[in-house]
C-alpha cells in the first residue's frame, strides 16, 4: 500500500489478456512511485480512459482485437504520455523505435525488465516525476528534490540521449552536440556542432522540445529550439552561438526568453 504523499506516475494497462493486465497491475502496485489508474482491453476503451484518467504511462499491447496498439499510438496526439509496448513478438521491437515510444517489453514481462523499463523513464524525464513531487514535499525536503535534479542536470551532457530516423537511419544524438532545432513544416531540422553536420527529421518540434531536457534546451521562437549551453550572446532579439550561428527570439516573448538564459544554471 502507498502512502498518500508518495509521488507516482499514473499508470493505465492496455492488454486483451487478463493474465498479463495481472502481472503488470501487481509489479505497479509493487513499485512505490507507480499508481495504477485503470484497466482495459482493448484500444476504444483506452481512448476514454486516457481522456478520463490522465494516464503518465500507458502499458500497451500491439496486438488486440480490433484497433491495435500501433492503431492507438497512430490516433493519440502529441504530446502524449509515455508509452511502454507491450507484445510476445519480438520484431516489434522496430517499430517501437519508429514510434519513439519509452520502453519496450517482451512477454512474458520480467520484474527485473519491468524494473529496468520504469526506472529508464524516471531518469530521462525528470522533470515529470520532480514535477509531481514538489507539491507533496514539505520545505526541508525541497532541497533534496533541488540535489536530485541538480545531479541530473550536471551529467545531462555526458549521458543524455536522443534517437531520431533520418534518410531510413536511426541515429543516436548526445545532447551535447545538439546546437538547435529548427521547425520546417512537416519536419525538423537537427544542428550539431562542429563537423556533425544537420539532420533532417520527419518529427514536430513541439514533440522535439517534450523529449528534450528543459534544463538545457530553451525554445525561443515558435521555429527554433537551442541548446543554452552554446550561447555567447544575446544581443536585441538575435542569440549568437559559440559557432557564429545566429537564431531570432521571438519578440512577444523576449523578456521571458532572456531572463530564462541569463538566469537557468
Amino acid at each position: 500500500m502507498k502512502k498518500e504523499s508518495t509521488p507516482s506516475f499514473r499508470c493505465l494497462v492496455v492488454d486483451d489478456e487478463l493474465r498479463a493486465q495481472h502481472v503488470l497491475s501487481g509489479f505497479i502496485a509493487e513499485t512505490s512511485w507507480l499508481d495504477l489508474v485503470g484497466c482495459c482491453s482493448d484500444a476504444e476503451q483506452a481512448i476514454e480512459m486516457v481522456v478520463v484518467k490522465m494516464p503518465d504511462i500507458i502499458f500497451l499491447d500491439v496486438e488486440m482485437p480490433g484497433l491495435s496498439g500501433l492503431d492507438l499510438l497512430k490516433a493519440m496526439p502529441l504530446p502524449r504520455p509515455h508509452i511502454i509496448l507491450v507484445t510476445a513478438f519480438r520484431e516489434y521491437a522496430l517499430e517501437a523505435f519508429e514510434y519513439e515510444v519509452a520502453g519496450f517489453l517482451l512477454k512474458p514481462v520480467s520484474r527485473e525488465r519491468f524494473l529496468k523499463t520504469v526506472l529508464k523513464i524516471t531518469i530521462r524525464y525528470p522533470q515529470d516525476f520532480l514535477a509531481l513531487e514538489a507539491p507533496n514535499m514539505e520545505s526541508g525536503q525541497h532541497a533534496t528534490t533541488g540535489s536530485r535534479s541538480g545531479a541530473y542536470n550536471d551529467n545531462l551532457q555526458s549521458q543524455g540521449f536522443i534517437w531520431v530516423r533520418s534518410n531510413g537511419k536511426f541515429h543516436r544524438i548526445p545532447h551535447w552536440k545538439i546546437l538547435a532545432v529548427e521547425a520546417l513544416k512537416d519536419y525538423i531540422k537537427i544542428y550539431m556542432t562542429q563537423a556533425s553536420g544537420m539532420l533532417l527529421v520527419r518529427e514536430n518540434i513541439g514533440r522535439m522540445e517534450q523529449r528534450l531536457p528543459g534544463s538545457d534546451f530553451i525554445r525561443i521562437h515558435r521555429s527554433f529550439i537551442i541548446n543554452r549551453h552554446q550561447v555567447k550572446t544575446i544581443e536585441g532579439n538575435m542569440v549568437t552561438m559559440e559557432g557564429g550561428e545566429k537564431y531570432q527570439i521571438s519578440d512577444s516573448q523576449r523578456r521571458d526568453i532572456i531572463v530564462k538564459l541569463l538566469t537557468r544554471e
